[in-house]
């Protein structure tokens, strides 16, 4: 009777796997899936945007006389992967001795190609009245659109009048 119980127990193993195979045969195999750390967001790929910098200033000649007109130009460079909208050249020239900032204006400039370099302000006519130690602060200012790096959008460029 054990060997009856044995070879039934056999059997009854054998349908129920026979059972599972035929079962699962159309199902798909289980996986399992994470959710991905951006809240099951798609993966995005890094944006091209423009990287606008001050690339040069220039007062010529290097060491102006006082009361007497020196050359100022400002060179900008589009130094992004895209071409970038307009924007704003805050330029202003301090007396670093007596603490007097003398704003020479904003002026707002075209957009730039990936790679672009230009004169973006000039001037011919610059004077300061008394020698001594000035700088030339100069901002660039993004007007709507989104610059890659904002850290090299300020200059300051000194200089010595005689």
């Amino acid at each position: 009777m054990t060997q009856i119980k044995f070879i039934f127990a056999i059997a009854s193993w054998i349908v129920i796997m026979l059972g599972l195979l035929l079962g699962c045969a159309d199902s798909k195999p289980a996986t399992i899936q994470s959710q991905p750390p951006n809240g099951g967001a798609p993966p995005t790929q890094p944006v091209a945007r423009p990287d606008m910098a001050i690339s040069a200033i220039e007062v010529f000649p290097a060491q102006p006389t006082a009361r007497q007109q020196f050359a100022l130009n400002v060179y900008v460079r589009n130094q992004g992967q895209a071409a970038s909208g307009q924007y704003d050249l805050a330029i202003s020239i301090k007396d670093v001795g007596r603490g007097f900032t003398y704003p020479v204006g904003t002026f707002r400039q075209g957009g730039l190609q990936p790679g672009e370099n230009v004169v973006a302000y000039t001037s011919t006519d610059r004077l300061v009245n008394d020698p001594g130690s000035y700088q030339v602060d100069v901002e660039l200012r993004p007007f709507l659109f989104t610059d890659g790096n904002h850290v090299n959008n300020t200059v300051i460029w000194a200089f010595t009048v005689k």
